[in-house]
């Protein structure tokens, strides 16, 4: 069977319909011919981030606000990002992998940039993920505004992230991150109690990485 031309058609009908065994029947397809879909990552990855721009722009979700339609919406958007991570999580190839957060920039900084919620912690994991298979730190900048932003009440969503920043960063990277800590710890922009024990946590699985 042709795995491409059976990878577009999946595509092409997610575009139009939601149902979730397109996204299981991606995820398979990925995870089982991971080789033979290699040489068409980058294809994949640019179809499904149109696919996602065109989707997070699209007027008719919104029409009425139409709480069914939001869903769908948001339904639609957390497939996209969940096959997209399945590509990623399938390549070795680290070259690939920066080549391919370039293409993966405007999603990134779209849901991180407009504080998507419903989709930060997707999009937290993608990221994490990106650093992981490089064993380097992109999409710093983004990460450290969305989190000034808004990130504090979501600060689970970016742990491993700061944490892999720490793993493998270099030290004006680090010093990024040390200086956001000290910005929460001073500024407490959410008004934190001190009794408050899942931010403590959180503060102290970052300096004990930082240590």
């Amino acid at each position: 069977m042709n795995l491409v031309q059976i990878m577009q058609l999946l595509l092409t009908v997610s575009e139009n319909q939601t149902l979730e065994i397109i996204n299981d029947m991606i995820d398979f397809l990925v995870e089982k011919y991971p080789q033979q879909l290699l040489p068409y990552s980058s294809e994949l990855i640019s179809s499904m981030c149109t696919s996602f721009l065109r989707v997070s722009e699209d007027e008719a979700y919104d029409t009425n606000n139409d709480n069914s339609n939001d869903a769908t919406k948001e339904t639609k958007l957390l497939g996209l990002l969940d096959n997209i991570l399945t590509v990623v999580i399938s390549i070795p190839d680290k070259q690939v992998i920066l080549d391919l957060n370039n293409q993966l920039g405007c999603v990134i900084s779209l849901v991180l940039d407009n504080a998507q919620l419903d989709l930060v912690e997707s999009v937290m994991e993608l990221v994490q993920e990106i650093d992981t298979k490089c064993k380097q730190v992109l999409n710093l900048d983004a990460v450290i505004n969305s989190f000034k932003n808004y990130g504090y009440d979501y600060f689970d969503y970016y742990l491993g992230f700061f944490q892999s920043v720490y793993c493998y960063g270099d030290l004006k990277e680090r010093s990024t991150v040390t200086e956001l800590l000290g910005w929460i710890v001073s500024e407490n922009p959410s008004g934190f109690d001190p009794d408050d024990t899942e931010f403590v946590e959180f503060l102290t699985c970052l300096v004990s990485e930082m240590v």
